[in-house]
């Protein structure tokens, strides 16, 4: 008894564990849309320093231009801009992220929630929410088919939204 006291609940340590690297990963990576169309290097300069005193984040700009680089608490960022139909949105990462692992997490621990989260958690929303194809499925080797295919059409889907808008995207 006394053993599993201190090794404590799993589903609470699963829990800590997944928003340590939810944090993480808001930092990793994040978007928003500006209210100009940072055309030129200043207006870039001058959209992310107002964002940073939006978010109140601590940010310097290393290197000024289309593609600036900055730092938000002494890790180095790159930033980049797209035009999406909704207006121009501002993405930006970090350039070195393998570098950075959150705060008493292993790398394979890291891993294994970036996998569930990208991967697992939409394909687990995929099922439930067609439990009703998923029942008669095996009956007919034809429905096997079609929900394969439905399966890989909805997977690309998924990884699409997720790289164009990614996770963290504020606007």
């Amino acid at each position: 008894m006394e053993e599993k006291e201190k090794r404590g609940s799993v589903f609470a340590q699963f829990t800590k564990d997944y928003m340590a690297f939810s944090r993480f990963e808001r930092k990793r990576e994040f978007s928003f849309m500006p209210d100009t169309r940072c055309s030129k290097p200043e207006e870039f300069t001058d959209e992310l320093l107002k964002f940073a005193k939006e978010e109140k984040l601590d940010m310097v700009i290393t290197k000024e231009g289309m593609s600036p680089r900055f730092e938000i608490d002494g890790i180095e960022y790159r930033a980049y801009r797209t035009s999406s139909r909704f207006g121009i949105v501002v993405h930006c990462e970090m350039t070195h992220p393998e570098n950075y692992m959150p705060e008493g997490m292993s790398e394979k621990t890291y891993r294994r929630y970036r996998f569930w989260s990208i991967v697992l958690f939409p394909f687990l929303i995929f099922i439930t929410t067609n439990l009703w194809l998923i029942r008669s499925a095996f009956n007919q080797w034809e429905t096997i088919l079609v929900f394969g295919v439905a399966a890989v059409v909805w997977a690309a889907y998924i990884f699409f939204v997720h790289y164009c808008y990614g996770m963290n995207f504020r606007g």
